[in-house]
């Protein structure tokens, strides 16, 4: 830290330079002090009004610091609350990103299509697990989107979630006034039936923002917020009111107001997943897919597929829509690669089922002859006990008992059997025969 930069402790940690300020709060960079080596982690400062407004923001907290860890989640490490005689805050302590916000790197690396597909999916994967917790962000825009460098890819790292909703207990009326624009809050991904219908918070508004995230993002689009004139990254239209040449206006003010975007001025060199960000982006929130099915629809492009999954139908889209003809049929490429997919896969499958059957053939062989020996000595004893003690129920006489002896095809290997039947004939002959 620079000697400088002016530091107070806040809990088990030193907070020092601002590394910027919103509508909710400063965020500054913070080193925690009883560990080795030190944590370094994002510190947000917000400030609470009453005691009630506290008790509830710190509920919301708890619920937000339990949540299962995810990679492109930021993780919520802790809250610490200071009351003071002049007012209350709660200082939030967060996983610290070093490689900037989704804005900053896709500024940095306009061509570098391959990283945007990955925070694409990062983006979707995220987004899908905050609302299989029962979590929407209400707020997904590039400066809530950070980047973790220090790979092959980027790391992105959604953070801020869930905290409109600590907000709103804190202030409810500021919440209102961000997102309806009059906070110096972007309006640039706001979804329409919010500035339509007030707080219709549904799990579509993230949707609908992470639709125009992808636009921004493989378009390189820029435009000028409503606080500064600086790139802010986002896709806009130009006004028709001519209220301004530089005036950008949002895509959900648009729709909001009946209006349309025109289809062939998105994403021309992707029209699949223009597709998908049309669906995203659709008027009726009713009619976009979950973060789970666009997270599947982007898989599906990668591996060579155009189609939606079986949960919607997507082909409806609204007529203002239409007009963009945008071919989802597979092209050539895609059914040749899926025939030889195909192929191989029964190919695999035949093979593997004839070298399975061979192998239990074989074992089978082994068997048998391993045990063929043991059953042939046993039925050569079975059959030679029985010949002997047929012929010695059956015989009576010493000249029958003498012609068991004397029989050739006794197998020499049971003499037993022989000496037993000479010992009973020469018994016999002692007696002298009956008159």
């Amino acid at each position: 830290m620079h000697s400088s930069v002016s530091t107070f402790k806040v809990g088990d940690y030193v907070v020092g330079e601002q590394l910027g300020r919103g509508a909710f709060g400063q965020v500054h960079k913070a080193y925690s002090i009883y560990q080795d080596p030190v944590r370094i982690c994002a510190a947000k400062k917000l400030s609470a009004e009453s005691d009630y407004q506290m008790t509830g923001a710190i509920k919301e907290l708890n619920i937000l610091e339990n949540l299962k860890p995810h990679q492109h989640i930021a993780k919520f490490i802790e809250h610490k609350v200071l009351y003071t005689p002049s007012h209350n805050c709660i200082w939030l302590f967060l996983e610290f990103c070093d490689g900037g916000t989704l804005g900053d790197y896709v500024f940095r690396n306009p061509r570098d299509v391959p990283a945007k597909r990955q925070l694409a999916f990062q983006l979707a994967d995220a987004v899908a697990f905050l609302h299989d917790q029962h979590i929407v962000h209400r707020d997904l825009k590039p400066q809530n989107l950070m980047i973790k460098d220090g790979t092959d890819f980027p790391i992105l790292k959604v953070v801020d979630f869930g905290l409109a909703t600590v907000c709103s207990r804190l202030d409810p009326t500021k919440v209102h006034d961000y997102f309806s624009g009059s906070l110096g809050g972007t309006l640039f991904y706001v979804a329409p039936e919010v500035l339509s219908a007030g707080q219709n918070w549904t799990t579509a508004v993230d949707v609908f923002s992470m639709g125009l995230l992808f636009w921004a993002m493989f378009d390189n689009l820029n435009a000028c917020s409503n606080t500064d004139l600086e790139p802010y990254l986002a896709p806009f239209v130009k006004s028709p009111t001519g209220a301004g040449y530089n005036y950008s206006e949002p895509i959900g003010q648009v729709l909001a107001r009946g209006g349309s975007v025109d289809h062939n001025e998105v994403m021309r060199n992707d029209p699949q997943r223009r597709n998908l960000v049309f669906t995203m982006i659709d008027p009726d929130y009713k009619n976009r897919p979950t973060a789970s099915e666009v997270f599947n629809n982007l898989k599906m492009i990668e591996d060579g597929y155009t189609g939606y999954t079986d949960t919607e139908d997507r082909n409806d889209l609204d007529e203002s829509y239409q007009h963009g003809n945008v071919d989802r049929s597979p092209s050539v490429d895609t059914i040749q690669n899926e025939h030889k997919n195909a192929c191989c896969q029964i190919f695999s499958t035949i093979f593997l089922s004839l070298l399975y059957c061979l192998i239990q053939l074989m074992k089978a062989v082994v068997l048998l002859i391993i045990t063929i020996p043991f059953i042939l000595v046993v039925i050569l004893n079975v059959l030679l006990a029985l010949y002997v003690f047929f012929f010695y129920l059956c015989c009576s006489d010493s000249e029958c008992l003498a012609y068991v002896v004397k029989f050739k095809m006794v197998p020499p290997a049971f003499e037993h059997y022989k000496n037993v039947c000479s010992r009973v004939v020469n018994f016999q002959k002692s007696f002298p025969p009956c008159s």
